[in-house]
């Protein structure tokens, strides 16, 4: 369960080169099969803006979807995140489905920066600290919703992932920042099919909140997001990836935080008020 030094990663260090080298170009192309047989993503969820409803549910990240794996075995937690921040993963049965609760208070940071760096606001300088960013751009506006497309770096063989989505950020009036991520999955009649090697991913949601807290000392964060990475693959190959990539990307966030929050830097235009969702 989503643990560093495994039993795998024991085997590959015993091993001399040239069985290593065997071993990684097995694992090759059993990943390139499991790709090219991956089952379609039903394409029957309808593509609706997203609610005030959606955006005031984001407060219970921190409070009632905290993870505990005593009564859900199915997660685990991970470490080797930033201090001050808790990680759980769970991968569903019989699929590539991921799913993470990342929870805590980060310090010495802004709320303007942590929104920037959790969201892809810097459009421009993303791919400066975030080597696994290939494309990230705001195709549009609809309503109150970014219509984004996000090409993500996969480690070979595995063939890069094209994301498109909405994306709708908010301020409450208690001053936290919520946002809801919902990929598009028939996105075909937006931008047309996908180009290249690349793999379009039809399953991804993300929530999450960051506010302030009363004294100022630190920032909180709920973040809470669900990715289906499309591929037949093994599932101890997706664990072994989230015990790595997710606390190295979480650590990434926090070091531009950092960054941004020491520094004076353009970011995001004002972010708009709503209503708590009744």
């Amino acid at each position: 369960h989503f643990r560093r030094g495994g039993s795998v990663e024991r085997v590959l260090c015993a091993m001399g080169p040239a069985g290593r080298c065997s071993v990684v170009l097995l694992f090759a192309c059993l990943v390139l099969l499991c790709e090219s047989t991956s089952p379609a993503h039903p394409q029957d969820a309808e593509d609706t803006p997203i609610s005030d409803e959606e955006i005031a549910a984001c407060a219970t990240i921190l409070t009632d979807e905290v993870p505990d794996p005593a009564v859900d075995a199915r997660w685990a937690e991970i470490s080797g995140g930033p201090p001050g921040m808790r990680i759980w993963g769970m991968v569903e049965e019989n699929s590539a489905t991921s799913v993470f609760v990342v929870t805590g208070e980060l310090r010495n940071v802004s709320l303007q920066s942590v929104v920037a760096t959790m969201e892809g606001m810097e459009l421009e300088t993303r791919r400066e600290w975030d080597p696994s960013t290939v494309e990230l751009k705001v195709l549009g506006r609809q309503g109150e919703d970014d219509i984004v497309r996000w090409v993500t770096d996969f480690p070979w063989p595995l063939s890069d992932r094209e994301y498109i989505f909405r994306r709708r950020l908010a301020t409450n009036e208690d001053g936290s920042v919520c946002s809801v991520t919902r990929v598009i999955r028939n996105a075909g009649p937006v931008v047309g099919p996908p180009g290249g090697a690349l793999v379009r991913i039809e399953d991804f949601q993300q929530r999450s909140i960051a506010r302030m807290k009363p004294d100022g000392s630190a920032v909180e964060i709920g973040l809470r997001y669900r990715n289906d990475m499309k591929g037949s693959l093994p599932k101890w190959v997706i664990q072994w990836f989230a015990a790595i990539g997710l606390p190295k990307y979480l650590n990434q966030i926090f070091a531009r935080c950092q960054v941004l929050s020491a520094t004076t830097h353009p970011l995001a235009a004002p972010l708009p008020p709503i209503s708590p969702a009744a």
